[in-house]
């Protein structure tokens, strides 16, 4: 939760951090103080975005600017600087994942060069052969809802994709951010948890292609970014998911 303002005064300016530490990428969200909020901040404003003072304080507005350059470039806009918003701001691009073993692509299916797609690519294929999904679509939602393989789910439920309920392992509780009546909130939800991510891959695919929720991203399914954005409130509350999705097929 933000801290309270501390009372008949102003806070300190934070103290600079050495050089060695600068470089660091801690975790960061509402509430948080230091050096690294300060270049998070620095950052923000370099890239025409609104946080506030540069005064090394997470408050409300440094988490809209911040939200607001995650949606900008294709990332999870949930308003934690983590690994990749800090790639993206510091850097440019995307991180690439951390290296993984890449799943031997068959047939004439070339490599990208990215390990988490190439992983996920020949799964997204097959769906699209099956079931008519666009493979954009699905390794773009791979992407966004593991954060390239690294998020919570992915790792201990090899749920790629978020799915809810109860997988054929079981399921897997964490909170997680919901776009209720205009706004985000908190929530603890259960998540299908996979016997592995080949497993997760195969259900989203058919979930999607046999589930009357998405019978109108269906009609479209010819034009992945027509499919795309009619995952929009369906599949996920955010009000701009299917737009980044698009950014992150593009």
């Amino acid at each position: 939760m933000p801290v309270s303002p501390v009372s008949g005064g102003s806070r300190p300016a934070p103290r600079p951090a050495p050089a060695g530490e600068r470089r660091a990428s801690p975790v960061l969200k509402e509430g948080a103080e230091g050096a690294a909020v300060a270049e998070l901040q620095r950052l923000l404003r370099a890239r025409g975005h609104a946080p506030g003072p540069v005064d090394g304080i997470f408050g409300p507005k440094t988490r809209s600017a911040l939200e607001a350059f995650q949606r900008g470039n294709g990332l999870l806009t949930d308003g934690i600087c983590g690994a990749q918003s800090w790639g993206v701001l510091r850097g440019g691009a995307l991180p690439a994942p951390e290296p993984g073993p890449a799943a031997r692509v068959s047939g004439d299916l070339p490599r990208s060069g990215n390990a988490f797609i190439d992983r996920v690519a020949p799964g997204a294929v097959e769906g699209a052969r099956r079931h008519g999904i666009p493979a954009s679509v699905s390794i773009a939602q791979a992407i966004l809802e593991s954060g390239w393989g690294r998020s919570s789910l992915a790792q201990n439920a090899n749920n790629l994709f978020g799915m809810k309920g109860t997988g054929p392992a079981g399921s897997h509780s964490v909170r997680t951010r919901e776009y209720v009546n205009g706004r985000y909130v908190w929530v603890t939800a259960a998540f299908k948890k996979f016997r592995s991510q080949a497993e997760a891959i195969a259900e989203h695919a058919k979930t999607l292609g046999t589930s009357p929720y998405y019978e109108r991203a269906r009609a479209v399914a010819r034009d992945p970014r027509a499919f795309a954005r009619a995952l929009t409130g369906v599949y996920a509350t955010a009000p701009d998911y299917g737009q980044v999705l698009i950014r992150l097929m593009d």
